[in-house]
């Protein structure tokens, strides 16, 4: 079996996490738990990690949480360089407990654990701007004792993995969605919220495989709530979609929209797998618009298509039938699947792990 994206990972200070780990994954893993436990920030936390700290990916990860600071996007460039309480009670929600950034550098790590130089850290701190040899403006992090007298001091995230020199980005220039140049390549992943995809990535994501072995995967995974589906096709540009199916035997072209919700869960979510090759998929509140009857073949779809294009999968839920599902379908493929409960104990957020022996035992006995 080929080899994990992540055997393991370990979190510090970022969200919900002061300090977590999950000594072991499993090629798909299922996540569980009560409501605001961290089930989504864990998600965020991988997808961050998949991206190597993308300033795209932080910037949406606020924006979809509205953590933007009201006065944000009205702000002039100016107006945002000189408002520090903004600045800094924007980018504090990255952080666990929300702290904000006074002194001292905070720093967010996420990576396999035991294995520093694949680290991901982002290290928010304060920065002067000051000229170099060549007259270029270059960012240099001021020292605690001078912090109270820099003039014009900058705040900037310090983005790097293990080793590897740091990228710094001013915190006003991702906020503001400004061009970044020089992010490192970033591995394949897709994240799926629990209100599924936009239009723009379905076009993204459905033109890699149109006219390819992998769009049988996707029309496959639509057969699972209506057999007599023949064909797909999505037309239309970013911002104005529109799925099309048609099925067999039949002469019109029926909209995807028409025929449920489930129907459009289930094309996102294998849109996505297959355009996770050698990656890792990320899908919230994966239940959400399937009915019961459906959830372990979908389950079957996965596990198949994770082993044949080694993508590693992590999902939520807060379904017990869904929970039910994805153990039937992990003790037909032994040794891919992994449940993992989250719990807050005393303000930590606490991991226990369920291999499909232990999840076959606890389904059992509903527990």
């Amino acid at each position: 079996m080929s080899k994990l994206f992540l055997d393991s990972l370990e979190i510090q200070n970022f969200r919900c996490f002061k300090h977590f780990s999950v000594e072991q994954l499993g090629r798909v893993n299922l996540i569980v738990g009560k409501n605001s436990v961290g089930k989504s920030s864990l998600l965020e936390s991988l997808w961050l990690y998949s991206n190597r700290g993308s300033v795209r990916t932080i910037r949406d990860i606020l924006i979809t949480r509205n953590e933007f600071h009201r006065r944000v996007l009205r702000s002039s460039l100016s107006e945002m360089e000189n408002n520090e309480e903004m600045l800094t009670s924007t980018i504090s929600h990255l952080f666990f407990e929300h702290k904000s950034i006074e002194n001292n550098p905070i720093s967010i790590t996420i990576g396999p654990i035991g294995s520093e130089a694949d680290k991901l850290s982002l290290t928010s701190g304060w920065y002067v701007t000051q000229s170099d040899a060549d007259d270029l403006p270059r960012l240099r992090e001021v020292s605690l004792d001078d912090l109270e007298t820099a003039n014009e001091r900058v705040l900037v995230l310090a983005v790097g993995r293990g080793t590897s020199p740091r990228s710094l980005y001013r915190v006003e220039s991702i906020l503001r969605g400004s061009t970044i140049r020089n992010e490192s390549e970033p591995a394949s992943s897709n994240l799926i919220r629990a209100n599924g995809l936009n239009d723009a990535l379905i076009s993204k994501l459905w033109a890699t495989v149109a006219l390819t072995d992998l769009e049988e995967d996707v029309i496959g995974a639509l057969r699972i709530i209506i057999p007599q589906v023949d064909r797909v096709a999505v037309l239309g540009e970013s911002g104005d979609t529109i799925i099309l199916v048609k099925l067999k035997d039949g002469e019109n072209r029926i909209p995807l929209r028409t025929l449920g919700d489930g129907m459009n869960r289930v094309f996102g979510i294998a849109l996505a797998l297959v355009n996770s090759k050698n990656g890792i998929l990320l899908v919230d509140e994966i239940e959400n618009g399937l009915h019961y009857t459906v959830q372990l073949e979908l389950w079957r779809l996965i596990l198949k298509v994770a082993r044949r294009l080694n993508i590693q999968v992590f999902a939520t839920t807060h379904n017990w039938d869904c929970i039910e599902a994805f153990q039937k379908a992990t003790m037909e493929d032994p040794e891919l699947g992994m449940l993992i409960r989250l719990e807050n104990k005393k303000g930590k957020v606490v991991p226990t792990l369920f291999d499909e022996q232990e999840l076959a035992i606890a389904t059992r006995e509903d527990i």
